[in-house]
């Protein structure tokens, strides 16, 4: 057997090229813009829904409108990593006042490092909010609060604005049911099919209570989106009909 020993030439540039990570900043009108580009696609299901249902398939149908509520939880949660990102590098920037929150935020020592060795960049804590909340979830009625409050939004005045009770306390308490049966029912549909673990019967649903979902969801985010701008003077977005 004859055996080629002779050296061929070298191919150049044929090892797998890193793919270098960059995080998007994003400005507020984007994060709105995504926001509400978000919520018309989840709408947008609406259409399949009703050709489903008058076709007879009405569990066919039911499922569509139970993805719907499981997409709308996830917006929610993302506009809410989006509004986290922002306001904390504003805050880091000291372009906006800083909560007790975000003074307690803990920065490991390696990104600080990095953090000093990066001249005049400040990328580097961007990307550290960004990996630092991007595998929390914020659907439940504690961490909302908790993390409205430490971005400079008042929780109690985004469910007083949106819900419009007589009282404050009112309007928490209905905000607070609002949050944990939404969240409480997108983790049944999600994680059990949106049966009962008690009888194993599957949820009924309807149109009507993913438009009030969904109706409602969009007042939460454009009322916190309202209060950002407001606590900072900003009038840049006065004519997006959200102040």
């Amino acid at each position: 057997m004859n055996r080629d020993f002779s050296l061929k030439e070298r191919v150049e540039n044929t090892r797998e090229q890193q793919q270098i990570r960059r995080v998007v900043h994003f400005n507020l009108q984007e994060i709105k813009d995504r926001f509400d580009e978000s919520i018309c696609n989840i709408e947008s299901k609406f259409e399949l829904y009703d050709e489903l249902n008058a076709s007879g398939k009405l569990e066919d149908a039911k499922d569509v409108l139970r993805s719907q509520i499981i997409f709308l939880e996830g917006v929610l949660d993302f506009y809410l990593h989006e509004m986290t990102k922002y306001s904390y590098f504003k805050m880091f920037s000291n372009e906006w006042d800083k909560t007790s929150q975000y003074k307690n935020f803990n920065v490991k020592m390696e990104f600080v490092e990095v953090g000093l060795n990066s001249s005049n960049s400040k990328d580097w804590f961007f990307e550290y909010v960004n990996d630092s909340f991007n595998r929390v979830v914020f659907m439940s009625n504690e961490s909302m609060k908790d993390q409205l409050n430490s971005i400079g939004i008042p929780c109690k005045d985004v469910m007083h604005n949106v819900f419009k009770k007589k009282s404050e306390s009112e309007s928490i308490i209905e905000g607070k049911n609002f949050v944990q049966s939404l969240f409480k029912r997108r983790n049944a549909i999600a994680h059990q099919n949106d049966r009962s673990h008690d009888s194993g019967i599957q949820g009924d649903i309807d149109k009507s209570y993913v438009v009030d979902n969904i109706e409602t969801v969009k007042r939460i985010a454009h009322e916190i989106l309202a209060l950002r701008m407001q606590s900072n003077k900003c009038d840049m977005f006065s004519n997006l009909g959200v102040l």
